[in-house]
């Protein structure tokens, strides 16, 4: 993961800090649907939620997207992990 990252980095540049946040938070919402295809749906759902929520911070909140991430990234993947630890 880490050496796809690397290598999107060097092909798309200049990469910004909020691109850069964005491209490691679709990354994981990719292995989180990757991980529900064999442990179950709540993992798919936990990381389509994450990718929308990060496309729409992106897009949309540009002036507050590191605040937004902040709570995204922090906040929902924590109550994605209550409600998966309940399952």
């Amino acid at each position: 993961m880490f050496a796809f990252y690397i290598l999107v980095l060097n092909i798309f540049q200049p990469v910004t800090g909020p691109q850069s946040a964005t491209l490691i938070a679709l990354i994981v919402a990719l292995f989180y649907v990757l991980a529900g295809l064999w442990l179950g749906a709540r993992f798919v759902v936990a990381g389509i939620v994450l990718a929308v929520l990060t496309v729409f911070g992106y897009f949309m909140l540009a002036a507050h997207f590191y605040l937004w991430m902040a709570v995204v990234g922090g906040g929902a993947l924590m109550l994605a992990g209550l409600w998966l630890r309940r399952a």
